[in-house]
């Protein structure tokens, strides 16, 4: 869970999210990422939540239902200053930094970007993939080479499937 903002008081975001991702959690899904920021005489506070099986327009909903009765009870992060709450999944383009987020795009289209091979790398010189299996049919690799998609011509089945 990413607690990034452009609030000054970041001890104030971190103190959040230990009131939020209770809530997050015993509703059954992660909380990716919680960003509060101002927005002119009003704060912007951001909550991005993720499961396995996705999220609906329903769940967001009900959430935001949960969290702003959290919210309303925090006097200390807002004070009397009014908030806007923002509860949403994460988008398509996020990238991949997690297992869970490996996991959860299995048997997807994803593009890999490669970095250097050399000393401190985690990833095996050449490698597509991800150390969760998940695999990719489109790679680029970082620099001026790029690597090929790694599914079989003509099977149309990937290499190193999940």
């Amino acid at each position: 869970m990413s607690t990034r903002g452009a609030r000054t008081n970041d001890l104030a975001t971190t103190e959040l999210a230990a009131s939020v991702e209770p809530v997050v959690s015993a509703a059954g899904y992660d909380l990716e990422e919680l960003v509060v920021r101002p927005a002119g005489q009003r704060s912007v506070v951001r909550v991005v939540i993720d499961r396995d099986a996705g999220v609906s327009l329903d769940d967001v909903a009900e959430l935001s239902r949960a969290l702003s009765e959290v919210l309303d009870g925090e006097d200390e992060a807002f004070g009397s200053a009014p908030y806007v709450l923002e509860v949403t999944s994460p988008g398509i383009d996020r990238p991949l930094t997690a297992p869970r987020h490996w996991r959860r795009n299995v048997g997807r289209l994803v593009d890999v970007a490669v970095g250097p091979d050399g000393p401190g790398s985690s990833w095996p010189p050449g490698c597509c993939g991800s150390p969760t299996r998940a695999w990719c049919s489109r790679c680029r690799r970082a620099g001026p080479r790029r690597a090929r998609s790694a599914r079989r011509r003509g099977s149309g089945r990937s290499l190193g499937g999940a």
